[in-house]
Parts: C-alpha cells; sequence; structure tokens
C-alpha cells in the first residue's frame, strides 16, 4: 500500500532551497520573489463535483459554471445535489450529462460506495477502483 504524498510548508520551503543550490536561476527567482507558497486543492466531493465540470471545456468556461453552481447550490453537498432539479443544475451552465454525473456521484456519496474518509487507507488502484463508480468519473479523473 501505498501512503498519500502530501507535503508541507517546511518540505516545500526545503526542497525549493536545494534547487536553489543546484540551479542558479531558481536562486535568483527565489531572492527576487521569495519562497512560494503551498497551494491545496479541494479534496472530497466538491473536488470531483468540480472536475466533472471541467471535463471537455476551456478553464474559463468551467469557472464559470463552478461559480455559478456554487452560488445556486449551498452547502455544496450530496443531498443538495440531489435535492435541486435537473433542470436548476442545467441553468448553472451544466449540460444534461453532466448532471447526471453530478447527481450520480452525490448518489454514490450518499449510498457509501464512495467514502472519502476510507481513502487515505488505500492504495492507487483501490482508489481509481472506488471513485470511478460514479458515471462521468474516469480514470483519469480519479
Amino acid at each position: 500500500m501505498t501512503k498519500p504524498f502530501m507535503l508541507d510548508d517546511e518540505q516545500v520551503r526545503a526542497g525549493m532551497a536545494h534547487l536553489a543550490r543546484v540551479d542558479p536561476r531558481i536562486a535568483e527567482a527565489l531572492e527576487l520573489y521569495g519562497h512560494p507558497p503551498l497551494r491545496r486543492a479541494e479534496q472530497g466531493f466538491a473536488a470531483l463535483l468540480r472536475a466533472i465540470v471541467g471535463q471537455q471545456v476551456s478553464v474559463y468556461a468551467a469557472r464559470s459554471i463552478w461559480d455559478r453552481l456554487a452560488a445556486a447550490i449551498v452547502p455544496m453537498e450530496p443531498a443538495t445535489i440531489l435535492a435541486t432539479s435537473e433542470e436548476r443544475l442545467r441553468a448553472c451552465g451544466l449540460s444534461g450529462n453532466k448532471a447526471k454525473f453530478a447527481r450520480s456521484l452525490a448518489r454514490n456519496v450518499i449510498d457509501g460506495a464512495i467514502d472519502f474518509a476510507s481513502l487515505d487507507a488505500l492504495d492507487d488502484d483501490a482508489v481509481i477502483a472506488m471513485l470511478t463508480t460514479a458515471k462521468g468519473i474516469g480514470r483519469w479523473t480519479a
């Protein structure tokens, strides 16, 4: 089983310091701009739903659709998605298929087929198998 790969600020700083020692351009960039902040991606239901929203559309279109969806679906939880009509989801910018995929993901989370709390204990293949039970989530997205 593989352990999740998570960095903290100290590890990022140590890595950047090493890169600065071996590449003078990195050293110069660090001197000019400082260390880059550690950024973390969303996790859980919202992250997978956002991945569905972003499939096969531009970054700008995905952001616009996500912003409308996030404003309309409060809180952004599986039960709220299931309580929202397909028409309302489509009014936010989701295609018919993506609205179905959003609802499939929500159902799988509520039914326990996808359990985000257990992901850290699983190896990659088991995580992929679990996440791809939802329509619209393929191996690449998982």
